[in-house]
């Protein structure tokens, strides 16, 4: 084997590993998606260490390991947050944050969602330092929570501050047509909106999962050694002769 296609060898592996498809949740870790209608602040709001955010939730469906990010459907309820401490201050700008531009859609730290109207006593920690909001990278896991009735449309949340959707109830079966093509699209790589995209925003599902990623890395170091093998064979036998 000549330096030559040794070195095209190469290449051609590199470009073909770089060029492959990532996904755009790469970054999201959230397990618990909320569109929040109402938010309640404990003991107030500028003094506030516990929060609660009522509406709706869907919880990432783990039953299915291959399956990177699909969720569940929606279920109303609430989620009961304690800052941690020393952090009170971050977690009131983040919750105030929150309340004026991220009700629609936001990822949130993993907690309890409780039933409508509980009262729960024992708060999940909203650890401001390493696990605040997170903003959700697909408009596709989104989408269920968009038609759905608010607190404020006959819901039993009351509040400090009523925030949120002015959407009005769909009919059942809008609904649940809506919430199985969206987890539909997360399973099929959105199949019926173009596929994956380099870089998209509105990939549902990664292309190329980690492992398989890391699989086609270990290939390609694989082909470099063995062409490395065959180039030193080359070179005795050559200088035998």
């Amino acid at each position: 084997m000549t330096r030559h296609s040794l070195r095209s060898r190469l290449l051609l592996g590199l470009l073909a590993l770089l060029a492959a498809p990532r996904s755009a949740h790469a970054g999201f870790t959230k397990n618990l998606i909320a569109r929040i209608d109402t938010i309640r602040y404990e003991p107030d709001k500028g003094n506030a260490t516990r929060v609660v955010f009522e509406g709706w939730f869907r919880r990432k469906d783990t039953s299915d390991p291959s399956q990177f990010f699909v969720f569940e459907a929606p279920q109303r309820g609430l989620v009961y947050y304690q800052c941690n401490a020393g952090g009170e201050a971050k977690c009131r700008a983040e919750w105030d944050f929150i309340e004026r531009y991220d009700t629609a859609c936001i990822g949130l730290p993993d907690a309890t969602v409780h039933a409508p109207g509980a009262q729960p006593v024992a708060p999940d920690l909203y650890d401001i330092f390493v696990d605040g909001k997170q903003s959700v990278p697909d408009d596709k896991l989104c989408q269920p929570l968009a038609t759905l009735p608010s607190s404020e449309d006959g819901g039993t949340a009351q509040g400090d501050a009523g925030v949120g959707a002015d959407a009005r109830s769909p009919r059942p079966d809008v609904l649940q047509a809506d919430t199985a093509n969206a987890d539909a699209d997360n399973r099929s790589g959105g199949a019926s909106g173009g596929g994956c995209a380099v870089g998209s925003a509105t990939s549902s599902q990664p292309c190329l999962p980690l492992p398989l990623l890391l699989l086609l890395l270990l290939l390609l170091l694989a082909i470099v050694a063995h062409a490395l093998r065959r180039q030193n064979l080359w070179k005795r036998r050559r200088g035998r002769s």
